[in-house]
């Protein structure tokens, strides 16, 4: 009976549920001559060449990138901390300013 019970469960795994596997895109090999000469075929193939040699170049490549993308990083945030920095140090002479006005206004209202 179990073993029954499992037989159809896979079969009805096999028949309802999705592949669970990517879809492998059909590359071109040099293998098939007779559809190289082509145009479209050529093109096809340069494009296939292209990525996966630009597949390559980024694997090696991505320590040297992330890198890179860090030392950018980093530089934004400095900007963002210095202009927060002024607007810190505005914020807190304007308040020195006020605060020395309402000083003077206190003077002058007791010298009267």
């Amino acid at each position: 009976m179990k073993l029954m019970n499992l037989e159809n469960e896979w079969l009805h795994q096999k028949a309802f549920t999705k592949d669970q596997r990517k879809a492998a895109r059909k590359k071109l090999t040099s293998g098939q001559a007779c559809h190289m000469t082509a145009p479209e075929m050529i093109d096809v193939l340069t494009q296939q060449t292209w990525e996966s040699t630009m597949a390559d170049l980024f694997k090696e490549a991505s320590d040297c990138f992330k890198a890179q993308h860090k030392v950018i990083d980093d530089y934004h945030k400095e900007i963002a901390a210095q202009k927060k920095a002024v607007e810190k140090a505005h914020k807190a002479e304007e308040h020195y300013t006020k605060k020395v006005q309402v000083e003077a206004k206190k003077v002058r209202a007791q010298a009267e």
